[in-house]
């Protein structure tokens, strides 16, 4: 098994078009064709829609995220203060459109996992994709 880090992101795929190498194990931070849940889709219809673009970009979802995580920690500490947001982000869990996602306490990473898949054509898109796609979840990957 070969396998290449970021090369199944959106991005990549569409700049390398014929030139992505097929059968390679790779990941993206987020696909804007999988997961299939409403979450995830209302997120990528209002990206597409910002952005203007049909295929959007992978990392979008990662300063998302983020913004996700600090307002709900503002409305948790029910303050702007640094220690007070810090605080409030220590265990938060929130619901993501793909998925719910925790701040740990102990190093203040959020629990992110990546999808991973393998590069192929398929008939749906003028660039290859990753399929089959799995979410690979953090969880047992950190320590």
């Amino acid at each position: 098994m070969v396998a290449a880090g970021e090369a199944g992101s959106p991005e990549t795929a569409i700049a390398l078009k014929d030139d992505l190498p097929l059968g390679i194990t790779s990941n993206a931070y987020d696909l804007f064709y999988f997961p299939n849940t409403p979450e995830h889709i209302a997120y990528e219809n209002r990206l597409k829609a910002f952005t203007k673009q049909e295929y959007p970009a992978s990392f979008a979802i990662t300063g998302y995220i983020a913004m996700q995580f600090l307002a709900a920690a503002i409305n948790k500490a029910k303050s702007t203060d640094t220690m007070k947001v810090i605080k409030a982000l220590e265990g938060l869990t929130i619901d993501t459109p793909i998925g719910k996602q925790t701040m740990r306490a102990k190093d203040h990473q959020a629990n992110r996992g990546q999808f991973w898949g393998t590069t192929a054509k398929v008939p749906e898109y003028p660039f290859p994709i990753l399929r089959p796609v799995e979410y690979i979840p953090a969880d047992k990957l950190m320590d």
